[in-house]
This record gives structure tokens, sequence and C-alpha cells, in this order.
């Protein structure tokens, strides 16, 4: 857990949840006022422009905004370079927003006054659900017709026809998506249907700092090597890739994962564990000797044996 040094002035501490191996990018945070009001963490590059900023909150550079840094009380000029430390904050504000002070996050955590019981989350009231398409993935919030399906919106908010597309929601539910601080009820497959005997199926790469995204599997069977190997030039020294989900016999949990569509797999860096001694606690180590051969070994983890969303 990263503290946020100058905190946003909230009713509530922020902290950043990292990943114990190393990452690539410098994380931090970002508060953006300009309606609507939300909060969001990203790994970013140890320089950023103006441009680069408005470009991660999703907002226009002509949108009258300005931004600051940490406690610094003036806006960055639009030809400036942003240099960022891990734990900084970054605010967007509108031109005529008046810039609250922003707290230091040690007087904040010794303080017995500034604490609300029920804090107000900074968090949008429209409804939203995350579309996997064929091309960019896409928040979609739009309002539907009384008792039109959700799948024909979509096909008509896609530009594709209904029989052409395959549109269900991931199983298991993914309830804690969120983009750009704008949160997701659901995860929803909107792709043009694969070819025959293809199973569409949600890929969850969050956990190695990736995003959400699907792929196909004929006849529902996933080649487990094939999925972690992408991963594989990605893994961090003293940790292995691990699948999670799907289906399959014990002795092949390794080898092939059984699939329906719409179903979540989900993608880990897990710490290897050594032949007599205790599991790495974080990176490092003599990630080069691993215990196994197999660096996809999963003989560790039960496959999940849910057999899809309730009827």
């Amino acid at each position: 857990m990263l503290p946020v040094q100058t905190q946003p002035p909230f009713s509530f501490g922020c902290v950043l949840a990292i990943p114990e191996w190393p990452a690539t990018g410098i994380p931090v945070l970002f508060v953006c006022y300009h309606s609507p009001v939300r909060i969001f963490a990203e790994f970013v590059p140890a320089s950023l422009s103006v441009g680069d900023v408005y470009r991660l909150a999703g907002i226009q550079e002509d949108d009258r905004t300005q931004i600051f840094v940490k406690d610094v009380p003036w806006a960055v000029p639009a030809e400036a370079r942003i240099f960022v430390q891990p734990g900084d904050l970054i605010s967007i504000c509108p031109m005529e927003h008046a810039l609250a002070p922003p707290l230091d996050f040690e007087q904040m955590f010794q303080a017995h006054t500034v604490w609300h019981e029920d804090p107000v989350f900074p968090m949008p009231a429209e409804d939203g659900v995350w579309l996997l398409t064929n091309q960019l993935h896409q928040r979609f919030a739009a309002r539907r017709p009384y008792r039109t399906p959700m799948w024909v919106v979509v096909a008509q908010y896609l530009g594709i026809s209904p029989t052409s597309l395959t549109s269900m929601p991931a199983w298991p539910p993914i309830r804690n998506h969120s983009h750009r601080g704008l949160a997701s009820k659901q995860v929803f497959l909107a792709v043009r249907t694969p070819g025959s005997g293809r199973v569409p199926f949600v890929l969850d790469l969050r956990p190695v700092l990736l995003g959400i995204s699907w792929a196909s599997a004929p006849d529902g069977i996933v080649d487990v090597t094939e999925i972690c190997n992408r991963q594989t030039h990605r893994c961090p020294p003293g940790h292995c890739v691990r699948l999670h989900g799907g289906t399959s016999a014990p002795d092949l949990a390794n080898h092939f994962r059984r699939v329906h569509a719409g179903q979540t797999l989900t993608i880990e860096f897990a710490p290897r564990w050594y032949r007599g001694v205790e599991p790495l606690s974080g990176p490092g180590g003599n990630g080069d000797q691993p215990d196994a051969d197999d660096r996809n070994d999963d003989d560790t983890q039960p496959p999940d044996d849910s057999d899809g969303p309730p009827t």
C-alpha cells in the first residue's frame, strides 16, 4: 500500500494498492473535478505533458480546465512537462473551480476531527456497463427504451446487425471494474459472432496491470499454455503465470480449460513455491531457478467448477 502524501480534500484518505512485483511506470492518483467528479489511479511515465493528463482523464484540452500537481497552488502551464514521483496527486479542475487546499497524509491521519462516519465517495450516479467489442472496448451508458432488450440497443449503438452480434454478461459477474474513475455495473461481451464452433470468453488481465479483453476458443477448449505464454515476457522474477477459471479434469488443468460463452478467465503473476523453503513473498530471489519447468504451473490451484450462470 502506497500512501498519497498530498491528499485530496475529501472526507476519506487515499492510498494506492500496487503489486508486490516491480511494475512499469509511476503510480499516481488523479482527481478530476470536471463533471462528473471522479477519482482514479494510473501507472504513468515519469514525465507527462498537459495533453497526456487530459487524455488519461478523457477530457478535451479546450474544456476550460487546468491542472495542479500535489500542493502547488498555481496551475501547470500548457507547455510545461510534469515530472511525477510514486504517490503524487494530480488534480484537474475547471477554470471557475475554487480549488480547496490539499491535505498532508500524516496530518490527516493524526487528526481526530476531520473524519466523517459515512464518507461520500465521488462516484457518478449514471449507470453504465463496460463493453468488450471487436474494436475499442468502451463504456456504454445510453438509456434504452422500455422493454427493449439490452442486446438490441447495443447492436444499434455499435452499428452491427442484431443477428450478427453475440452479446452477454461476463460470468462470474465483474462488479469491480472502473475506467477513468467511472464504475461499471457489469462487463458485457458485444462482438460479432465468431466463426463456427468458436466460443467467446472474457479474459481479465487486471491482476497483471492490463485491462479486460476477450478471446474465442475452438469448441470452448482453451489452450492454457498459449494464453499464459502471452504474458511470460512480463512475468517478474520469482513468479509464474497462473490462470484461474474454467473447468477441467484435475490432471489436465495445466493444459486445457473448458469455457462456456461469456465465462471469465483471470491471469495473475503468482509467487513461486520452492521445494523445502517458504514461498516467495515478493519479487527477486532465484527467479532463474524455478521449482518446475512449467512456468504456467497451476497444480496448487483447483479449477473453477462453476457450470455457468444460473438458469
